[in-house]
């Protein structure tokens, strides 16, 4: 209605500047009289359904682009699994080709790095792609960084045969702003898709290019967790080694048999730290590992070494490997009470939702100025607690590190996990997991 008065108004702007510059007034008066009605009301109408045509035009293109990225964003979510180990399989890659394939009306669709194809899938037409000559061109394409669209070529030209019915629409992947592959997909030629295919696979090539750099940033964080644990495996400590071989030498004397035993645990003891690759064990493995280490121990130390150990029935959970053993290990080296005697207790029992696992020992306990330089990140705080307290707060989060009460009577270190034989959650919520 708006439309249609103020075109009606600039129409009779119009007349009224009619009679004002024609002469003679009477022949313009009467042109005017003749003609105003029916052309204010018919332009004012032409008006009303032009500017309604291009709202309709502008609607159905809102519509369309909203259907695309719903498109864009359903084969994301179904390709995310496929996603997660990068391009480097190339039977996820074919999965998600297929998705792709399966979910628009391309008639190929091809993922490439940048040197070939990964994965292609399409109709007898996309054997097309495989040429060299043809492929070239689309993987210099994607030096730019920019979305290319083939949609012409000459006959001479070896896309010639592809593009005379089709266009290849090229989107690079891009990892930490390098072209790492393209997604490329050829379409049915219409005269008014061309950007429109443009913009879809400038979108899906986007959306897949952050799922990549997101595995590869979790592929970093594997990595570094692997470090963290095979720094932990090498600092089995050689002093340990050295005293054990003394004290199954100074056992061979009298108890043949009792050294006998003592080495296959040593030997046990030592296959299991130096080859085991788990990063997450249950408890009870765990404190198998601890219980071998142990029986070493007290083998050298004989009964001026007690050890007590107490785990709460039907408790069972999830445990960083080797995250006991140093604790264990520090408890029985500095918890020594003034008669030289030294009492372990290893206890491990649920508090809400929590399993609370914790090493007490009654020596004179940690220096204030160790544990402050423990919770400030400092190295001075020995490597074996910096490591285990680390390694629980990029698990669990950062409040949920080693818990330290130390005095004159002794020490006890603890620390929380998820209660339950699941996957490990975080403690902070932050699901970032290396499960």
């Amino acid at each position: 209605m708006g439309i249609f008065l103020i075109t009606a108004l600039a129409e009779v702007g119009q007349m009224v500047i009619i009679l004002l510059i024609s002469r003679p007034f009477s022949a313009a008066l009467a042109l005017v009289e003749l003609i105003a009605f029916p052309m204010i009301i018919m332009n004012a109408i032409g008006m009303v359904i032009f500017i309604g045509t291009f709202n309709m035009v502008f609607i159905e293109e809102d519509g369309q682009f909203a259907e695309k990225m719903r498109l864009a964003l359903g084969i994301v979510e179904q390709s995310l699994p496929h996603l997660r180990k990068g391009l480097y399989s190339a039977a996820d890659m074919e999965e998600t080709a297929e998705i792709i394939y399966n979910s628009t009306p391309c008639a190929a669709v091809m993922i490439t790095d940048t040197r070939g194809i990964l994965a292609i899938k399409g109709n007898e037409r996309f054997n097309l792609l495989k040429s060299e000559a043809v492929l070239k061109p689309i993987l210099d394409s994607i030096n730019d960084l920019k979305p290319t669209i083939f949609s012409h070529a000459d006959k001479p030209d070896p896309l010639y045969p592809v593009l005379k019915n089709h266009i290849i629409v090229a989107a690079p992947l891009i990892e930490l702003d390098k072209p790492v592959g393209s997604l490329t997909m050829m379409v049915k030629k219409h005269w008014h898709t061309s950007q429109v295919n443009l913009n879809f696979a400038v979108e899906l090539a986007r959306l897949f290019s952050t799922q990549l750099e997101l595995s590869d940033l979790d592929y970093q964080k594997q990595l570094r967790r692997k470090a963290e644990f095979k720094a932990l495996q090498s600092q089995v400590n050689p002093h340990f080694l050295y005293n054990a071989l003394n004290t199954i030498s100074y056992v061979c004397r009298d108890n043949a048999d009792r050294a006998r035993e003592l080495l296959l645990t040593l030997s046990a003891y030592y296959r299991q730290t130096l080859e085991n690759d788990q990063y997450m064990l249950s408890l009870h493995t765990e404190l198998y590992h601890v219980t071998s280490y142990l029986e070493l121990e007290k083998a050298r130390f004989e009964e001026k070494l007690q050890v007590d150990v107490y785990v709460e029935e039907e408790l069972d959970c999830m445990v960083p490997s080797f995250i006991l053993q140093p604790l264990v290990e520090n408890a029985v080296r500095y918890g020594a009470d003034k008669k030289g005697n030294r009492h372990v207790s290893i206890s491990a029992r649920t508090s809400g939702k929590m399993a609370e696992i914790s090493v007490m020992d009654k020596g004179p306990g940690i220096p204030l100025e160790i544990i402050e330089h423990l919770f400030a990140g400092k190295d001075a705080a020995g490597v074996g607690l910096s490591n285990v307290h680390k390694r629980l707060k990029s698990i669990y989060g950062e409040e949920n590190g080693l818990k330290i009460e130390s005095s004159s009577e002794g020490t006890r270190v603890w620390f929380l996990v998820p209660a339950g034989s699941g996957q490990p959650v975080d403690c902070n919520e932050n699901k970032e997991i290396l499960s």
